[in-house]
């Protein structure tokens, strides 16, 4: 009779689950599972050196890090802070492999670009402004010596050249009913200094062609060898003279006020600005 209940529980014990017995209650049913491919955390072969920096997934060198980069192929490199050949931009693949670090791992090159163009800006709006500055202070000595030359012309010690020349023809006076027929652009010295006085000239260029209006319609509408025509001739002479001499003074004059600037003592602070 013993050695039957023993055998029977052999028997119920045989039947029993591996996890019966073991803390496990009756029923339950435990069932190993892989986990998916996906949830296996991805351990790169590449050594990881002190210069690697992993963020979510996207290595890259401190160099790389900074400056917004990724290493060669997207793999941890820790020669980059030696040798930066091996670092790119990152590409559109880049970015979507990892989303989470397309924000900040923007393409440098267009940051590039956009601060090459406000440094460009800012170089052209500088040099603009010199530039300005640089023709206004040409513009001003150019007209200074239209005027001194106008008012050479217009001086007595010329006057066996410029009294035919001083003021506008009257033709009606005068009974030239052609004139205005021969001469299309009349003009007379005393109407360039009216002009001057008026800033009507931006230029010196501006100016010496009213002048030759004066002299070519003297030579258009009186005979060659007349007393006008000549006239005419010892004007220009004289204007080619008086071109050049108050041209040189203007230059004088400027070279003398940069160096009185440059040579002018700094002012003596007072006891209230120490």
């Amino acid at each position: 009779m013993a050695r039957t209940s023993r055998t029977n529980k052999t028997k119920r014990d045989a039947s029993r689950s591996p996890t019966e017995g073991r803390g496990v209650a009756d029923g339950a049913v435990t069932v190993a599972t892989n986990p998916p491919a996906s949830d296996v955390p991805t351990v790169s072969s590449a050594p990881v050196t002190a210069t690697t920096v992993r963020t979510e997934g996207f290595p890259r060198c401190r160099f790389c890090f900074k400056f917004k980069r990724v290493c060669d192929a997207g793999r941890p490199c820790g020669s980059c802070s030696r040798n930066k050949r091996l670092c790119r931009d990152p590409t559109q693949e880049d970015l979507d492999e990892f989303p989470e670090r397309s924000a900040v791992a923007a393409p440098s090159s267009e940051q590039n670009v956009q601060k090459k163009k406000k440094h460009k800006a800012s170089s052209s709006g500088t040099a603009s402004r010199s530039d300005q500055q640089s023709f206004k202070h040409k513009q001003a000595a150019e007209l200074t010596h239209c005027y001194r030359a106008i008012n050479e012309l217009l001086s007595d010690k010329y006057a066996d050249c410029n009294a035919h020349f001083l003021y506008p023809v009257d033709h009606v006076a005068l009974n030239l009913p052609h004139y205005r027929s021969i001469v299309e652009f009349p003009m007379d010295l005393s109407t360039i200094k009216e002009k001057m006085e008026d800033g009507e000239y931006r230029i010196a260029k501006e100016f010496k062609k009213d002048f030759m209006k004066v002299v070519n319609a003297a030579r258009l509408f009186n005979e060659k060898g007349s007393g006008v025509y000549e006239a005419a001739n010892r004007l220009q002479r004289v204007f080619d003279v008086v071109w050049m001499e108050t041209k040189e003074t203007v230059k004088k004059s400027d070279k003398s006020a940069v160096v009185d600037k440059d040579t002018q003592p700094e002012e003596e602070q007072s006891p209230g600005d120490v």
